[in-house]
Formats: structure tokens, C-alpha cells, sequence
């Protein structure tokens, strides 16, 4: 059967093999949403970890007495390389042993090298700690999202995606605003040393998590036994919405994390607000905006695949077309007050990519190698994104300013922002081939 409608013997249309594997499965249960929370209070843990530097990057890079460049190297390059070696590993272990051990014990890692940050006297030391971060968190992602499609059967997993972003988005808010009243009152390294505590406490909660079997959510779909790294991602590849939607993933996180990384930056450059100021309000735009943003996501699209499943990848394009045009408000804005206003609908809007993206790449594999689906996907965001967008502001910054002075990081960021058209675009080719390939993930 192919993956579009056929008309059935009374001349009808019947559902699609695509459309029929967004009905099957039992509703969750009470546990189902226990875990879910659980696993969103990581997800918040792991970004306030990620992005506390953020709002600490101003008092961090005067004590160190570093340049834009380095600052955006240990942001982002830092994280991103150690992520990319650590992440496949990780979710290679994801496929064969109990996730929920897994992502205790990395949890604790991240926890205690984020700990390890604000004890340091060099920037060395600074890039070593970042790196032990982001091999943790490696960790963490991936394996929440296979255990989470185990708890939720597919009509559902957009909607516990979002749920599990949400934990991001707070982890976001606590991140700028937390950290940034730290840092105010007690100064950076407490706000590292007091975040990275919290953490063990979230590792043992989720050591008491009960496995759940994999595939149980999925009774019309195939499981196999793992595949070899290699031959997994090769399969990976093969599937056409699934390698565009991870391109797509890899164009709008460059230019979110270029956002996400320098706009509290701008904000005390440009607009000249205090720290505290800037983590309180960036927190409530970023962390509260993401959350809306998500969560309508999930809601709309968990709605709207079951008719058509083209929607997994036309919510996100759209939106990375519409953060356009924010993104130049926010970057032109003269006072503060529109910047911030400006940057809510932003945050919203571009948060709308991740629980269907994160949805359909679970959907679209079976129970054997769904650990090394998020992986690429969350490696695409990170090392990309990561990698490339808080340097390449760094670097544009530097090359600038002799030119533009202060206003060199407007600039950079408006470059930044190309990254969302090229999303849009293979977010859209990525959409031509969703339907076939969810009829075949069910041969």
C-alpha cells in the first residue's frame, strides 16, 4: 500500500498506512505522565546547566580577560565537540542497556562538572568543565525520548515531546533568571556551584524509574534487535524525510543558538540593563516563550497528523519563516523595551520546530533504534548549532566592531538569521516524502 489515501470497494477513502500508525496504541497511563514529568525536570536540568553561561558570559569573560571569539568558543564549540563524540556512543549503550541507569549516571557527570566550572582560575580549566558538560548531557536526551515512545503510543508523542521541551524551556528561564540573580548578589561562581548541586538529587529520582519493554506502544510496527552503529545510521539516512528534517533541525539551531547565546549580550551592550535585569526578562521571554511555543506545537500537530502527516514538517517550517522577520525586529529595535517584547513572539515561534520534528523521527523507526534517531537529531542541534552559532556571532563580533563598535553584534546576529530561511526550506522538501516513509516503518 503506498503511503497516500486509496479508495476502498464502497468508493470511499480509506486511511493510509501512515495515518494508521498515528491511531494505534493504547492510551497512556497514570505512571506514562509520572515519568513524563520526571523527564521533563531533566530536561530543565540539562538546559539550565547548557545555558547558564549565557547570562554569566559578561562577568565570566572580564574576570578571565578573554575575547568575543573565546567566549563564543567555550558557549558553544566547547559544548558542541564534546557532545558530537559522546552522543552516538551513548545512544549506542541507549539501545541495549536500562535507559533510565543511563541517564541517572549522566546526569550526575554533567552535574558535578558543572559544579567543577565555578571553581575554576583559567579559561582552560573553563573549556575543560564546558566540554564535561556536554558529554554528559549527551546522554540524557536521546535516551528520554526512545523511553518516552515506550510510554506513549504514536498519537501522542508530539504532545510528550513538547512536554519534555517544556522541561528545556524552564530549564532556560532558570538558567537566565536564577543564574542571573545569582550572579548579581553572590557572583558567578555560586550560581555554577548551586545549580550543578541540585543535580544529584534529579539522579536519583530517576534511578527509581521503572523500564518500560520496548515496543510495547507499538503493536502494528516491526522491532528488531539492534543494529551496529553504522548500519543504523545508515538506515537512518535512507530515509528522506527523516535525513531533510535533520538537515532542517541543523540550519534553524545555528540561528537559534546565535539568539539564545548573544541576547542577553545585546541587551546590556546595546540597550546597557543590568544583569539582573537581562536574566529576569530573558528569562521570562525566552523560558515562558519557549514553553508556549512547544506546547502549542505538540497540541496542533498531535491534532492534525492523523488527517495528514505532512504537518510534522509544515509547522516547523512555517515557523522558521515567520522567526524571520522577529529576529530583524528584535536585532534593529531601538530601546530595550521593544527588543524584549519582540523577542517573546520570536521565542514562541521558533520553539514550534521541535515536538513534531522530535515525533516524526520517533515514528518513523522502530523500537531497536530510536535512541540513535534523537541522537542524530539532537547531534544535528547541538554540535550545529552549538558549534557554529555562538562562535560565529563571536567571530563576526570581533571582525565588526572596529567598524561598527557596539553595534557589531546587531550585524552578526541579522546574518545569524539566514540560518532559519535554510531550515524553512528543507523543512518543506522534508515534507514531500513524510507519508511514504511512515507506511513503510510499518513493513
Amino acid at each position: 500500500m503506498s503511503g497516500s489515501q486509496t479508495e476502498g470497494a464502497t468508493g470511499r477513502q480509506t486511511p493510509s498506512d501512515a495515518t494508521i500508525l498515528l491511531r494505534e496504541g493504547d492510551p497512556p497511563n497514570a505512571y506514562s505522565f509520572y515519568v513524563l514529568g520526571l523527564l521533563c525536570c531533566v530536561g530543565a536540568l540539562n538546559f539550565l546547566d547548557r545555558q547558564i553561561i549565557t547570562i554569566l558570559l559578561v562577568p565570566i569573560k572580564e574576570e578571565l580577560q578573554v575575547s568575543d571569539t573565546a567566549m563564543g568558543f567555550v558557549t558553544g564549540a566547547a559544548f558542541a565537540i564534546s557532545y558530537m563524540l559522546a552522543v552516538l556512543p551513548l545512544a549506542y549503550l541507549a539501545e541495549r542497556v536500562q535507559r533510565r541507569k543511563l541517564i541517572a549516571c549522566c546526569i550526575s557527570a554533567w552535574s558535578l562538572m558543572t559544579v567543577f566550572s565555578g571553581m575554576v582560575t583559567s579559561y582552560a580549566q573553563m573549556v575543560v568543565c564546558r566540554a564535561g558538560v556536554a558529554a554528559g548531557e549527551a546522554g540524557a536526551d536521546a535516551p528520554s525520548h526512545s523511553m518516552l515512545s515506550d510510554f506513549f503510543p504514536a498519537r501522542w508523542r508530539a504532545r510528550a515531546s513538547a512536554v519534555l521541551s517544556l522541561g528545556h524551556s524552564l530549564g532556560i528561564f532558570l538558567g537566565l533568571a536564577v543564574g542571573g540573580y545569582l550572579a548579581a548578589t553572590a557572583g558567578w561562581r555560586v550560581a555554577y556551584i548551586a545549580v550543578g548541586a541540585f543535580g544529584i538529587v534529579v539522579a536519583l529520582l530517576v534511578w527509581t524509574i521503572r523500564e518500560p519493554r520496548r515496543g510495547g506502544r507499538d503493536p502494528g510496527m516491526a522491532h528488531a534487535n539492534p543494529l551496529p552503529m553504522v548500519a543504523s545510521l545508515r538506515v537512518l539516512w535512507r530515509i528522506k524525510s527523516y535525513r531533510y528534517a535533520v538537515i532542517a533541525t541543523a540550519f534553524q539551531s545555528i540561528a537559534g543558538y546565535s539568539w539564545i547565546g548573544w541576547m542577553p549580550t545585546l541587551l546590556i551592550r546595546i540597550h546597557h540593563l543590568d544583569i539582573a535585569t537581562v536574566g529576569l526578562w530573558m528569562g521570562l521571554a525566552a523560558g515562558l516563550g519557549v514553553a508556549a511555543g512547544v506546547l502549542l506545537s505538540g497540541v496542533v500537530v498531535d491534532g492534525r497528523v492523523v488527517r495528514e502527516p505532512r504537518w510534522y514538517s509544515w509547522i516547523p517550517g512555517g515557523g522558521s519563516l515567520v522567526s524571520i522577520v522577529f529576529s530583524i525586529v528584535v536585532a534593529t529595535a531601538v530601546d530595550a523595551s521593544l527588543a524584549i517584547f519582540a523577542f517573546i513572539p520570536f521565542s514562541i515561534i521558533r520553539a514550534t520546530w521541535g515536538p513534531p520534528t522530535h515525533a516524526l523521527c520517533q515514528n518513523l523507526v522502530g523500537s531497536h533504534m530510536r535512541a540513535t534517531s534523537a541522537a542524530v537529531l539532537g547531534l544535528s542541534s547541538t554540535f550545529f548549532g552549538l558549534g557554529i552559532g555562538p562562535i560565529f556571532v563571536g567571530v563576526m563580533n570581533d571582525l565588526f566592531n572596529q567598524r561598527y563598535g557596539i553595534d557589531s553584534i546587531r550585524y552578526s546576529l541579522l546574518i545569524a538569521t539566514i540560518g532559519f530561511l535554510l531550515s524553512a526550506i528543507f523543512y518543506f522538501i522534508s515534507s514531500r516524502y513524510v507519508r511514504d516513509d511512515l507506511a513503510r516503518s510499518r513493513a
